[in-house]
């Protein structure tokens, strides 16, 4: 009996190297692939980082990045212009952004493809850094680390291929939400502000974790927020000046009411709520516009419907911290708030007007939490497990064609496939959030509670000491 022991041991630690060369080999292979893909290919990632680089080359020439490209043998050859469709390559983005990236016009085209997607792979690593940081709290053994990398990795691993090999810039603007929370929780509210306003600078729907710092009277991250977004509105000055700074802005803003035509809402491309209800037969059915005025008047009453949900949403998190024992423990706490953030970070995907597949990858840390979950086998594991499938059901499940016969409900479930996947996830966290173990602790993740005098101590145990 004494020698049996090792032996397992030795075998299950043989187990999980091999399991780990396998992950680590899949990962090299697919940065290989991506690489791959930009060989011979001069239209690569045209879509979106063909877009940046665009801009890059405007404002390098003292041009403005929101006007529509001449042909340039520099950059890739522009998609044919379709009907009902905003013209590719269009960069959407606030004007500072189009400076920052303009070192990257001193590059040819396919070697700044490269680069960009070398630094995407770098924000993929950092996003699963920040999400397992805050999901474990940095109090993890390597086995947990690796089955929970797994447990979220599989699922979330089409959204984070679609960023990196469309080279969108949503992967970035999650790194910057994650960033904000990973300084919350070290105590850095000025710095996690500033992270938060470059990341509402990229695409406008983290504004809304906005109202959370507000809830914690969080002054230094509010301040934090409003000194980046300043200095992200006035850096163009340094180039252009005040006046130019100005135009560039009023440019920024019709330019974005010039490119948001009807089928960028409908299309099954699009997966958010928004996208969900325009897919109704009274607008469309999912192809084809059967009726403007409709969906004109959607749009109308879309921030009005976003308004009551998010005032329900931050209506519980205030209920939920109010209704929290103030003898709780303070890992107890964080538990609470990290299971908030993970419903705030799906809100902001759901919520956005124009949520693409690439825009899932927000749903990152929310899966890491569900991973961990099921990992620790906490209550709620097979509700996390159940959205953690679902999720991958979506990624994998093939919709080309679906819907194009006519309207169905069964073709309007899949065509919003992502959107329920999220919705599964959703249910899942507030599920775990709500679940009641001794002093509600139904996020705990590393077997016990945290605290400062006497560290980790086991469920059992805390609820004696409470």
């Amino acid at each position: 009996m004494a020698t049996a022991a090792p032996r397992v041991n030795s075998s299950l630690t043989s187990w999980e190297q091999r399991g780990r060369l396998l992950l680590g080999g899949l990962v090299g292979l697919a940065i290989l692939w991506s690489f791959w893909g930009t060989i011979g290919k001069p239209d690569c990632q045209d879509m979106d980082f063909g877009a940046y680089y665009r801009a890059a080359v405007a404002v390098g020439r003292g041009e403005s990045p929101y006007t529509l490209d001449e042909e340039d043998q520099r950059c890739p050859p522009r998609a044919k212009r379709l009907e009902g469709y905003p013209s590719f390559g269009a960069f959407p983005y606030m004007p500072a952004y189009a400076y920052l990236l303009s070192p990257l016009r001193h590059l040819d085209y396919l070697w700044a493809c490269r680069l960009w997607m070398l630094l995407n792979w770098l924000a993929v690593a950092a996003a699963f850094w920040l999400s397992l940081s805050l999901a474990l709290g940095g109090r993890a053994t390597s086995s947990q680390v690796w089955g929970i990398l797994l447990l979220a990795g599989v699922p979330i691993a089409g959204y984070l291929w679609a960023c990196v090999r469309l080279g969108q810039i949503a992967l970035w603007m999650t790194v910057g939400c994650l960033g904000w929370a990973w300084c919350q929780q070290r105590g850095r509210p000025f710095i996690g502000g500033l992270m938060l306003a470059a990341a509402s600078a990229l695409k406008l729907a983290p504004l809304a974790l906005v109202p959370y710092l507000i809830l914690q009277r969080d002054r230094r991250g509010l301040a934090g927020v409003a000194v980046g977004a300043v200095v992200i509105g006035l850096l163009p000055v340094a180039w252009v000046g005040w006046e130019g700074t100005l135009r560039l802005h009023q440019e920024w803003a019709h330019h974005t009411i010039a490119t948001d035509v009807p089928l960028q809402t409908y299309r099954p491309g699009n997966q958010s709520l928004l996208g969900l209800l325009a897919r109704l037969p009274p607008v469309s059915d999912g192809h084809e516009l059967l009726a403007a005025e409709n969906l004109a008047a959607l749009k109308r009453v879309y921030p009005g419907l976003l308004a009551a949900l998010a005032a329900a949403l931050y209506g519980w998190i205030f209920w939920s911290r109010r209704t929290h024992p103030r003898d709780s423990h303070a890992q107890q706490t964080w538990d609470r708030d990290r299971g908030h953030l993970a419903l705030l970070f799906i809100f902001v995907t759901l919520a956005h007007p124009h949520a693409w597949r690439c825009n899932y990858v927000g749903l990152l840390f929310p899966c890491v939490l569900l991973a961990a979950q099921v990992w620790h086998r906490r209550p709620g594991k097979m509700i996390a497990l159940a959205a953690l499938v679902l999720v991958f059901l979506a990624c994998v499940w093939p919709t080309d064609g679906v819907g194009k016969g006519g309207w169905s409900p069964i073709a309007w479930i899949l065509l919003g496939k992502h959107f329920w996947g999220g919705a599964a996830v959703a249910v899942a966290c507030w599920w775990c959030v709500t679940s009641r173990t001794p002093r509600g602790a139904g996020l705990v993740l590393a077997g016990g509670y945290q605290d400062g005098r006497h560290g980790i101590r086991s469920g059992k145990s805390a609820s004696r000491a409470a």
